[in-house]
């Protein structure tokens, strides 16, 4: 930890021209273990890392240590060395290995923690730990609490991107499969357990919505759990007029191989977008993101529906569409897929559960439907009314810029961990 002399100019002086105030800017290494190796931010959970990484190692001296599930992601090691002093990346397979399914029926731990446990990042994650002097840890995604040692003075922070127990009693209640419903069922249970005892550990649990905040302080009421919303680069995710809109084309975009995303497009294909084609024959639906499993990619057979895969700018093709859906009724935290859409000044429609978690008012900001006729019929009317979908789409923006653009957002951040390293030192002594 070291202490950073700053002089800055504060008033003008009659006698030297200007006059200046000491500033004490403390510097602290971090160490930032992270589920999501954020590089490219091509999904919503490696934006909320790059953004959350780029506010912390603006200031402080933050060695990254992350998990990539993309091959493509270790050519851009030398791009996340320019954030950060010094980065390791750790290659898993994101399937589900059959073996740690078998064994999250017969442990305590849930099955998603064991997915994530691997002996390369424990061995790293304990060198680093024990071998260098850092002021606090930082433990992106719940997945990564495994790694943590608590036996240091030093103040720990667990970053969520969902309550992940949440997630997986809603993927309970909605698959058709029993013995899936079964198994979610089990695992909702042990992560449960496993959520509410790990966050007590930490000294702050960051979440993304304050629905969230409510929950995670329910489960743990010993828990200091504080909210840093979802945000939108608002400068990147604008709207330009080169791209022009393709008529009556919708898109859904996300990473397509999440459960809460296949579950989406799923039902929106099979329940919605029969309705809407009877009375919009030619409409088109674009499914935006990487990694499609096999029942999305099977939907590019059928007329209409083009699967995209990974795309290396997705603003063109998602600009380009009249209306974005958002038809989720899986997933926890708040969809980042909303905030970039109304950054690009798209109409949505979503579900309740899509749009939770955002400051958003049905009608003004976008169209709520839960209902499949409901949704189809909401959906219809903006394909048929381009001035409304204008509207929605301005004043979209106009809230995100105001609201939910990232610099606003983790600017909270650095004195937050400033001030938990002070606490910890002055309990200390």
């Amino acid at each position: 930890m070291r202490l950073d002399i700053i002089a800055c100019p504060l008033a003008t002086c009659t006698r030297h021209g200007s006059s200046f105030y000491i500033m004490w800017h403390l510097q602290m290494k971090i160490l930032f273990l992270s589920a999501y190796y954020c590089l490219p931010p091509a999904t919503g959970s490696r934006i909320r890392t790059m953004e959350i990484l780029k506010s912390l190692s603006a200031k402080h001296d933050v060695t990254y240590v992350a998990f990539a599930d993309d091959e493509r992601q270790l050519s851009s090691i030398e791009e996340a060395r320019q954030m950060c002093s010094d980065v390791k990346v750790v290659f898993r397979e994101h399937r589900y290995s059959k073996m740690k399914l078998l064994k999250g029926l017969m442990v305590r731990t849930p099955f998603t923690i064991l997915n994530y446990h691997d002996p390369e990042m424990a061995r790293i994650a304990q060198d680093m730990q024990q071998n260098a002097d850092y002021d606090l840890i930082h433990a992106e995604g719940v997945f990564m609490a495994q790694y943590v040692d608590f036996s240091s003075a030093r103040p720990y922070v667990l970053s969520t991107h969902n309550i992940e127990s949440t997630i997986m009693n809603r993927f309970a209640e909605t698959t058709p499969n029993p013995a899936k419903r079964l198994y979610a069922r089990l695992t909702h249970e042990k992560l449960n357990r496993y959520e509410s005892e790990i966050m007590q550990r930490f000294d702050r649990t960051l979440v993304v919505t304050e629905e969230e905040k409510l929950l995670a302080t329910k489960m743990s009421p010993q828990a200091q759990v504080v909210v840093v919303p979802n945000g939108v680069d608002t400068e990147f995710f604008k709207p330009s007029p080169d791209i022009p809109e393709e008529a009556n084309t919708l898109v859904f975009t996300g990473l397509m191989d999440s459960r809460s995303n296949v579950d989406g497009v799923l039902f929106f294909v099979r329940e919605i977008l029969p309705l809407i084609r009877r009375e919009v024959a030619d409409v088109k639906l674009r499914i935006l993101g990487q990694r499609p499993a096999a029942e999305v990619m099977a939907l590019a057979e059928e007329p209409g529906i083009e699967v995209t895969g990974f795309v290396p700018d997705v603003r063109p093709p998602a600009q380009s569409a009249a209306v974005h859906v958002v038809p989720l009724r899986v997933g926890g935290g708040s969809r980042l897929k909303i905030l970039q859409a109304l950054a690009l000044e798209g109409a949505v429609v979503s579900t309740s559960v899509g749009a939770e978690g955002l400051n958003l008012k049905p009608n003004e900001h976008f169209i709520l439907a839960d209902d499949p006729a409901q949704f189809a019929k909401q959906t219809i009317s903006l394909l048929r009314n381009p001035s409304r979908r204008a509207e929605l789409g301005k004043i979209g923006r106009e809230l995100v810029v105001k609201k939910y653009d990232w610099r606003t957002i983790t600017a909270v951040l650095p004195p937050l961990y400033e001030h938990l390293v002070e606490c910890k030192k002055d309990s200390a002594s």
